[in-house]
């Protein structure tokens, strides 16, 4: 269980903030989706002081950068590109440029938000022209181009990312997944796809593999990354192994996470610090038994408990549903999960809870 977390198992308790009309709450149990303030620590109060002095300077120079990162993938992936049919297997040479292009304005766009990578366990490192796919806990939106960073730029994505200007353009271009959380055709064609892409990976009489390796978030959606929340199933599916990279982010200065606001506002504040540290760590490759392979939700289970065992992340038994209520985008408790119907009916989004980090 990560260190500052294990004790958080009693009721919720008032403290008065000064910056909201009413006491503030710190909640004390187990949440997936509530802010993680950090520690107000002299340390904390100084570095803040510096970077506000620096941002002036500071910003607009990332501010350019990440915009000239858009201005290339959008000029070179659309070359690149041109005449392809995305649906089916592209030739590995014209898959190799894409991918590198990807890789290149990625970095730039990870470096403008002032984000530093370190990886960690790199020989756990999976192969991108021989394994399948990489699971990842899911704490802000710029996961995605911290991978595809580190090369692994196929995507499994939410529908909305395919109508964004340069993120859907990245991803189709990179042969990347889209479903629609609301059509439950499009998850079956996705579990269907992922399940073809896994079988026909390798090329061939040892030619290049047909399809790119695959990373998706088994949770489905964003958290705060404190917990584990339940997995989805669809990644299980094909029964294959699966290897799997625990992300943490330093959070002393700043709660990047953006489980609780919106994707734009958290990337704003990353860039306004002077540095935010960003660790990747892979986890030993997880090889299902003959039972996993055939059920899905047992795999999807197991792999969750293992991922828990590797990275300290206590499990909560929170959905995609729950976050949603905490945001004020469903206002039926009933459709939520048991932890909030009956200890968090009241913790939603304004409400003054957080989580000391």
């Amino acid at each position: 269980m990560q260190k500052g977390y294990a004790n958080y198992l009693a009721p919720c308790s008032s403290v008065f903030d000064p910056r909201m009309d009413t006491p503030s709450k710190e909640l004390k149990g187990l949440h997936a989706f509530v802010p993680v303030r950090p520690q107000r620590t002299l340390r904390y109060y100084y570095l803040w002081s510096l970077q506000f002095i620096a941002s002036p300077v500071l910003f607009p120079f990332r501010l350019l950068t990440m915009v000239l990162s858009f201005i290339i993938a959008f000029v070179s992936l659309r070359i690149l590109t041109l005449k392809l049919d995305l649906t089916r297997p592209i030739n590995p040479f014209r898959r190799t440029l894409i991918r590198a292009q990807t890789m290149f304005v990625t970095w730039l766009f990870v470096w403008s938000t002032g984000c530093r990578i370190i990886e960690k366990d790199v020989q756990n490192k999976p192969n991108s022209e021989v394994d399948h796919l990489l699971i990842y806990n899911h704490t802000t939106s710029l996961d995605g181009a911290i991978l595809a960073m580190l090369g692994f730029t196929s995507h499994i994505n939410k529908a909305s990312i395919r109508n964004m200007p340069i993120f859907g353009l990245v991803e189709l271009s990179n042969q990347g997944l889209f479903v629609d959380r609301n059509d439950p055709d499009s998850k079956k064609k996705i579990q269907k796809a992922i399940q073809e892409r896994t079988l026909l990976a390798s090329g061939p009489l040892g030619l290049p593999r047909e399809w790119p390796l695959v990373a998706g978030a088994p949770e489905g959606t964003t958290t705060n990354g404190t917990v584990l929340i339940t997995f989805k199933r669809g990644l299980f599916v094909p029964g294959k192994p699966v290897h799997a990279c625990h992300i943490t982010y330093d959070r002393r200065i700043l709660d990047v996470s953006d489980a609780h606001q919106n994707m734009v506002v958290a990337i704003l504040k990353m860039m306004l610090c002077f540095r935010t540290t960003c660790t990747v760590r892979y986890l030993p490759r997880y090889v299902p038994t003959t039972e996993e392979s055939k059920d899905p939700d047992l795999y999807a289970e197991n792999v969750r408990y293992y991922f828990h065992v590797q990275s300290g992340l206590p499990l909560l038994n929170m959905t995609g549903a729950d976050k949603q209520y905490y945001r004020r985008q469903l206002d039926d408790v009933s459709r939520c999960s048991t932890i909030v119907r009956d200890q968090y009916p009241d913790c939603r989004s304004g409400s003054g809870h957080y989580v000391a980090g």
